[in-house]
C-alpha cells in the first residue's frame, strides 16, 4: 500500500507546474492559512505545515527529482536454510577439498585479517586491527554531540506605514538552508508572511525564531532578523474605493450585511462567491456604505465588492437599551 502524500495535489497543481507556478501556489495558500484570517486552530496549523513541507520539496530541483522518482527497493530472495540445502553427488566432493582447506576460527566467523574496509583503502588506512562502521546508535550520538545551531539570517523589511501604525501582515522572501533527507541542508526560496505589531517604529527589528537557517548534524535553526524600515501607504486587499476598481475587467456588486458587533469590532466574515465560500476581513469601525473587496471572485474574473450594511436586532431587552444609551453618552457623534 502506497501512503506517500501526493504534494502536488496539496499545492493544487499538477506534475508539469514549474517553478513560478510552485511560488504563485504556496503564496496564496499561505496567505489563505495565515493565522491572520484562518485562526490558530490545530487543523490550520497542521494544513500549513504539509504545506510549507510540499513547498520545500517541490521548489528544490534535487529533492522534487527523488520525490517524482524514488529509489526502487531491491528485490528480496528467498533464503534457502542451511540445513536443509545439499549440494548434488557430482559437485559434493569438491566442495568437501576446497572447504577443508579453507582456515576458520573456533566461532567459524571470517578470519579478521583478511577483511578488506573500504574505509582503509579509500581514506589511506595505516594497517592493524580494522575499522567498524558506526552503529545508528552511534551515528547519533556523533551527530547530537556535533550538532551546530544554524546561523541567523538578517534582512531589511520595507512595511507601508498604514501597517506599521495599525498592525497587519507583509510577506518576506529571502534564500534559507532547512533541513533535507538523512539531515542534508537544501537551499529554498523561503516565503513567510511578517507579522507586524501597532505603533512599529523605523529602526526597529522583529525577530521570529527559528526561520533563520538550519544547523548542520540536525542542529537547531537560528533566527530571523527583519530591520524595519516605513514606506508609502499600502491598501489592504479586501479594502479599497472604487476608483482602484478600474482593472478593465467587469465587477460584481452586492451587500453585505454586519451585525452591529462585527461592525464596530471587526472580525471574519464567509462569503459566497463565484468561486466558492471565501473569508472576508471586516475591519473595526465599519460604517454601512463601506466597499470591501475580494478580487477575482466576481462573476466574470473580475473583483467582488462587498456594500456594507449593518443590521439592528428588532428586539432588544432593557438591559440592551442601557448599554446602548451609555454607549451613546460615552461616545457622542454627529453622522449628518
Amino acid at each position: 500500500m502506497n501512503n506517500k502524500i501526493d504534494f502536488y495535489q496539496v499545492l493544487g497543481l499538477d506534475k508539469t507546474a514549474s517553478v513560478n507556478d510552485i511560488k504563485k501556489s504556496f503564496r496564496r495558500l499561505a496567505r489563505e492559512y495565515h493565522p491572520d484570517r484562518a485562526g490558530d486552530g490545530e487543523e490550520v496549523a497542521e494544513r500549513f505545515a504539509l504545506i510549507r513541507k510540499a513547498y520545500e520539496v517541490l521548489s528544490d530541483p534535487d529533492l522534487r527529482e527523488r520525490y517524482d522518482n524514488p529509489p526502487q527497493a531491491p528485490k528480496r530472495f528467498k533464503s534457502v536454510h542451511r540445513k536443509t540445502w545439499r549440494p548434488p553427488s557430482s559437485m559434493r566432493g569438491s566442495m568437501q577439498s576446497s572447504t577443508t582447506s579453507i582456515p576458520r576460527n573456533k566461532r567459524g566467523m571470517k578470519n579478521e585479517q583478511n577483511h578488506i574496509d573500504l574505509d582503509d583503502i579509500l581514506g589511506g588506512g595505516g594497517g592493524g586491527r580494522p575499522k567498524r562502521k558506526p552503529s545508528r546508535l552511534n551515528q547519533q550520538t556523533y551527530r547530537r554531540e556535533n550538532a551546530v545551531r544554524g546561523e541567523d539570517i538578517t534582512m531589511d523589511v520595507s512595511i507601508p506605514v498604514n501597517i506599521a501604525h495599525n498592525g497587519g501582515s507583509v510577506m518576506v522572501e529571502y534564500k534559507r538552508l532547512v533541513r533535507g533527507e538523512n539531515l542534508s541542508l537544501v537551499q529554498i526560496d523561503e516565503i513567510q508572511y511578517l507579522r507586524v505589531g501597532q505603533n512599529t517604529q523605523y529602526g526597529e527589528t522583529i525577530t521570529i525564531p527559528k526561520l533563520g537557517h538550519a544547523g548542520a548534524n540536525g542542529g537547531s535553526y537560528g533566527d530571523l532578523h527583519c530591520r524595519v524600515s516605513i514606506s508609502e501607504p499600502q491598501k489592504r486587499e479586501e479594502e479599497s474605493t472604487t476608483d482602484s476598481f478600474s482593472s478593465g475587467i467587469p465587477t460584481e456588486e452586492k451587500p453585505i450585511y454586519l451585525s452591529l458587533s462585527e461592525a464596530v469590532l471587526g472580525g471574519r466574515v464567509d462569503v459566497d462567491t463565484a468561486i466558492g465560500k471565501k473569508t472576508l476581513s471586516v475591519p473595526p469601525r465599519t460604517s454601512s456604505g463601506k466597499k470591501l473587496r475580494i478580487r477575482n471572485a466576481g462573476e466574470k474574473g473580475g473583483d467582488l465588492i462587498l456594500i456594507t450594511q449593518i443590521v439592528i436586532p428588532c428586539d432588544l431587552d432593557e438591559e440592551s437599551v442601557r448599554l446602548i444609551r451609555e454607549f451613546a453618552e460615552r461616545n457622542p457623534l454627529s453622522p449628518r
